[in-house]
């Protein structure tokens, strides 16, 4: 399978999750000079999303185009999916001395939601309140869900 075929694969994957878990997710699209994988609206606000199924874990230059994307949005907001998590350097460039726009979710997140651990509107909760709060964008919201 090709790295594209794969990547349309993982976009329909994710797109007919969110909807199940009553996060409705529009389809990929492409617009001048970017291809958008999804959008979803939680809480009144509006995301796009970039979903990534690659052998090694995103880069920070992953991070970097997806929040230039973000970053030319009114308003932008984006959840980066990488189904191999991201390099600790990405996560480090991607909050160190910039707006914080992007949260991050990965393979283990998703297998959380898919096992039943934890809805996907509760972990989307969580991680959103944690960039907010403390400037974490990568967490892992079934650990933080279990302190409550």
């Amino acid at each position: 399978m090709t790295v594209q075929a794969r990547g349309r694969l993982f976009e329909r994957f994710l797109q007919e999750l969110f909807n199940r878990q009553s996060v409705k997710m529009g389809d990929p699209f492409r617009i001048i000079g970017e291809q958008i994988d999804g959008t979803f609206k939680f809480e009144g606000e509006n995301y796009i999303v970039e979903a990534k199924w690659q052998d090694p874990v995103s880069s920070t230059g992953d991070l970097y185009k997806f929040s230039y994307k973000v970053d030319g949005k009114m308003h932008g907001r984006g959840l980066f999916i990488s189904v191999n998590g991201f390099s600790n350097e990405a996560i480090r460039a991607i909050v160190v001395g910039k707006q914080i726009k992007t949260m991050l979710m990965d393979g283990e997140d998703l297998s959380y939601v898919l096992e039943g651990r934890i809805p996907l509107e509760k972990m989307l909760d969580f991680k959103i309140r944690s960039a907010q709060t403390r400037g974490d964008v990568y967490v892992c919201a079934l650990r933080e869900a279990s302190k409550l």
